[in-house]
């Protein structure tokens, strides 16, 4: 299948979101899909394959195109009409508007979700989206947010953030890695990621 991811994360950089994109598109060349990832901004300069790989931690490559735009407001436009061109067999988008124009023009599309709709527009690009006929999903990343934006179970799948098991295989184990970093032998809790409202810090 030819996939068109469109993303409007920064590629290359540290956010997490940048990194989930770069994920989630190696997961699609892994399961045996042909892969191309559209993103704003000017072009890297140079072979920047390996470069991407090291820096994501990722071991398949795919092809990346940066569609530059004066407002970024233009990109989701930009990248459906060039996934048209492409002749897509899926559009998997993380901006709402992406998806939705990609339903008016009869491409299949599913739009990953991590947050309730921002922006003067954006309960209305969802309602857009969940108004047009066709093949399309919508990937809330928790059952929380599936019910507060009241999707319909028929048209929505919750789909968890993954993980890459390979890369803990080799892990020590709990009481070799305490010792390794000189911490008590005792039950250890920790947190990652970021630190704004909305990630879990109120439980800590």
């Amino acid at each position: 299948m030819r996939i068109v991811c469109i993303s409007s994360s920064q590629i290359p950089s540290d956010t997490a979101n940048s990194i989930q994109v770069m994920k989630v598109c190696q997961s699609f060349i892994q399961l045996g899909h042909d892969v191309l990832l559209l993103v704003p901004g000017p072009r890297l300069a140079g072979d920047d394959s390996y470069r991407l790989m090291r820096h994501y931690g990722i071991s398949h490559s795919f092809a990346i195109e940066w569609i530059p735009t004066r407002s970024r407001r233009w990109f989701p436009w930009k990248a459906v009409f060039r996934a048209l061109r492409e002749k897509a067999d899926l559009l998997y988008c993380w901006p709402l508007q992406s998806a939705a124009l990609g339903r008016l023009l009869g491409i299949p599309a599913q739009v990953e979700i991590h947050d309730l709709p921002a922006g003067r527009y954006g309960r209305t690009w969802l309602r857009l989206f969940l108004l047009i006929p066709g093949k399309k999903r919508l990937l809330p990343i928790t059952e929380a947010l599936r019910d507060a934006l009241q999707l319909p179970q028929s048209l929505s799948l919750v789909a968890p953030d993954g993980v890459d098991l390979e890369r803990y295989a080799t892990l020590p184990g709990p009481e070799t890695a305490r010792v390794e970093l000189g911490l008590p032998s005792m039950r250890t809790v920790l947190c990652t990621g970021h630190l704004y409202p909305g990630r879990g810090v109120g439980l800590f």
